[in-house]
């Protein structure tokens, strides 16, 4: 009797496995892949509101094969002391992904080629004051200008920079926060990531999104969304435009000749119309005074690049902007760089990540930006 009860607990558990095991090897057939995991599982939400997301300190990950890796700052970067030590000359470096260089390994990138150029300078100059001069990497992907000023304000401006290099990527009057998607290590969020079983079955992870700790996640996650995005665009109703700017374009695609709006000026359309949208650039000038004020108390010199499409320079189509943009931000009385005016007798292919990705730069463009950058800096001893 009591062999047969067993028999029978014993079928009846083997049942329940044969039919999990078969209802895991369905959901795995059926279910969508999970996505691998990338360089934005690094990213976390900011309690700074104006800066919405940074890295995650001391994170590390690999993209498209490259490993990358943080420090303990939440910069893309070797270490450096909070306190600035004797005789250092500090430059942080601010923007998107262009100038953060997720493509290359750390030692490609601009930042990091401007660092060597200037203290292999330094070693040649016995007159020279400064015993060494560190440049760290403060560009965090999918920043617009704003955020790249946020971060000097509550991450950069404790380390007390000499100096302080922007990349203006034209793009940056934009508001791209496709990163937000990917956070998964916030207090309130921290329930959208698998534990335990759930972390490798597949049967185990649909039970998992049913719980009430997934959906109270999910459910703070679209309240962060919501309360982001009324910081995100509170230009979103007005509907003025720069009419200086947009005299400006029509006289210069006249005067070339440039076709209809088709194709790659089609593309290019995009980014002059962030700056003649007033809603778009206002948020940029907004960004701006909020510098000035970060450059005045932090006694923090501040250089703003410009940075190119890698498309035909000669003509430019988008030379206005530069223009617009040089005049703009001189008004504050900082210093302007326009790369465009120095890389236009580069190939900008050559200069270009591929042919389909115009935006950013590949190594070759890295190396130029920070020859240029060096250039600017050694002309006259900061």
């Amino acid at each position: 009797m009591k062999k047969k009860y067993l028999f029978r607990i014993f079928a009846a558990g083997s049942g329940v496995l044969l039919l999990a095991a078969l209802a895991e090897l369905f959901l795995r057939l059926t279910a969508p892949e999970r996505a691998e995991p990338s360089r934005n599982e690094s990213i976390i939400l900011s309690e700074h509101l104006d800066l919405r997301y940074e890295f995650r300190p001391n994170a590390k990950s690999e993209y498209k094969g490259i490993p990358w890796q943080s420090n303990s700052s939440g910069f893309r970067d070797y270490e450096y002391k909070l306190e600035k030590p004797e005789g250092v000359y500090r430059i942080m470096l601010f923007g998107d992904s262009v100038m953060h260089g997720g493509d290359m390994v750390l030692e490609k990138i601009a930042a990091k080629r401007l660092e060597r150029m200037l203290n292999e300078r330094n070693t040649k100059d016995a007159d020279s004051k400064i015993q060494k001069y560190e440049v760290i990497n403060c560009a965090a992907v999918g920043y617009d200008f704003g955020q790249a000023v946020a971060a000097l304000k509550h991450k950069g401006m404790p380390f007390k920079p000499d100096l302080a290099i922007f990349g203006y990527c034209l793009n940056d009057p934009d508001v791209v926060a496709g990163e937000l998607e990917s956070i998964g290590e916030h207090p309130e969020l921290s329930g959208l990531k698998p534990t335990g079983l759930a972390r490798h079955f597949q049967l185990a992870h649909l039970f998992f999104q049913y719980s009430r700790r997934y959906q109270a996640a999910l459910r703070a996650r679209n309240r962060i969304e919501e309360s982001l995005q009324t910081v995100r665009d509170p230009y979103a109703g007005l509907e003025e435009i720069n009419q200086g700017l947009l005299d400006a374009m029509k006289q210069h695609i006249e005067k070339h000749g440039f076709p209809a709006s088709t194709g790659k000026s089609h593309y290019m359309d995009y980014f002059a119309s962030l700056h003649i949208n007033r809603s778009r650039w206002l948020r940029v000038q907004d960004a701006l005074s909020a510098l000035e004020k970060l450059k005045t108390e932090g006694d923090c010199r501040v250089m703003v690049a410009l940075l190119p499409l890698c498309v035909d320079f000669k003509p430019y189509y988008l030379e206005p902007v530069h223009k617009f943009l040089d005049a703009e931000i001189s008004k504050h009385e900082f210093e302007v760089i326009d790369l465009h005016t120095v890389l236009k007798d580069d190939d900008p292919l050559k200069l270009a990540l591929s042919d389909s990705d115009r935006v950013h730069y590949s190594e070759f463009g890295h190396q130029r930006l920070a020859e240029e950058l060096f250039k600017a800096l050694t002309a006259e001893r900061p």
